[in-house]
């Protein structure tokens, strides 16, 4: 089978295309012909050993220290069950599936384990979409969601709103009844963003009072933002720093605003929880790009471009809406 095989760490040159064994299954694992898989930016950094602050030690010894541990990159995946292994009942052959993994997902194959962060892809959606909502999606379902619990009413900034994570974050505090406002230093992506559920846009963040700041850029501090926050207001960023774990045992000390990070952890509950908001219409599926599977480097330097939506490349044949297979 094809593979994108990564032997160094680097720009996408070291990614090549080859011919590797396919993989059998084993008791409790399924094997998924691969049809979609996104190139998202914990693929980048997976790629290029990009671990920012305090997660470089700890990410760079499961990653591999001199190179990488895992041959064959990818970490979202969307496709058809094609084997199962002993002991499988969740799943049949002909079963398409949405799956997150540490690695593997750009080859035409991908055996992972059955009862993992893997579940039935929605009939409503098709596979090249629905394989860029765990990271994108899923992020920002975790951080506006379950973390910052965003409500009805409230008042929520996000900064760095064109991006994937945060357009995300915008459509899911304006589902939640919040008043949302975007930060963006894109000129054409007003009209993109009000149509996603943003009320007001700015260029810098404005001096006002939020419930909630989201800061996807990582430049803007819970220091900085303080002053913005309402007394029972969140902060939220996606960078672990030094500087933000030491905020959060502070701010859970004391009354007023916090300071709140978490790590997503992908399961199959997440993962349903994060498609059914897509295949129930309270989300937008966001797709930038679409490109063949020979174009794998130019997928990851699209990346460099900061696309719109997710970054997809196209492993199987061209594939229909699950409702109409």
């Amino acid at each position: 089978m094809r593979a994108a095989v990564q032997r160094a760490y680097g720009g996408s040159q070291v990614l090549t295309l080859e011919e590797i064994e396919a993989p059998t299954p084993g008791p409790g694992e399924i094997v998924v012909q691969v049809e979609a898989a996104p190139v998202t930016q914990a693929d980048r950094r997976l790629r290029e050993a990009d671990f920012p602050g305090v997660t470089w030690l700890p990410r760079r010894l499961m990653a591999g220290v001199l190179r990488p541990r895992y041959r064959v990159p990818g970490v979202n995946f969307a496709g058809r069950v094609s084997e199962v292994g002993d002991g499988v009942v969740r799943f049949a052959p002909g079963d398409r599936v949405v799956g997150a993994t540490f690695s593997g997902a750009f080859a035409e194959k991908i055996c992972v384990s059955a009862d993992g962060p893997v579940v039935p892809l929605p009939r409503t959606l098709s596979p090249e979409p629905a394989c860029g909502l765990p990271y994108g999606l899923g992020t920002a379902r975790a951080f506006i969601q379950d973390w910052a619990q965003v409500r009805s009413g409230e008042r929520v900034l996000i900064v760095g709103a064109s991006g994937v994570i945060g357009a995300y974050a915008v459509q899911l505090a304006d589902h939640a009844g919040a008043e949302v406002h975007a930060v963006t230093r894109r000129d054409d992506d007003d009209g993109r963003l009000r149509d996603l559920g943003a009320r007001e846009i700015f260029r810098v963040p404005p001096e006002r009072r939020y419930d909630v700041v989201f800061d996807t850029t990582g430049t803007l501090s819970f220091r900085a933002c303080r002053s913005r926050l309402t007394s029972s207001g969140r902060y939220l960023t996606l960078y672990l720093t030094v500087g933000i774990l030491l905020w959060m045992v502070w701010t859970r000390l004391r009354p007023g605003p916090r300071a709140l990070f978490g790590v997503v952890e992908d399961t199959a509950d997440g993962l349903e929880q994060t498609l059914g908001l897509a295949a129930d219409g309270a989300v937008r599926p966001l797709v930038d790009s679409v490109l063949p599977f020979h174009a794998l480097r130019d997928a990851h330097d699209r990346l460099a471009e900061k696309p719109t939506g997710a970054v997809v490349v196209r492993i199987g044949a061209a594939s229909a809406p699950a409702s109409a297979a």
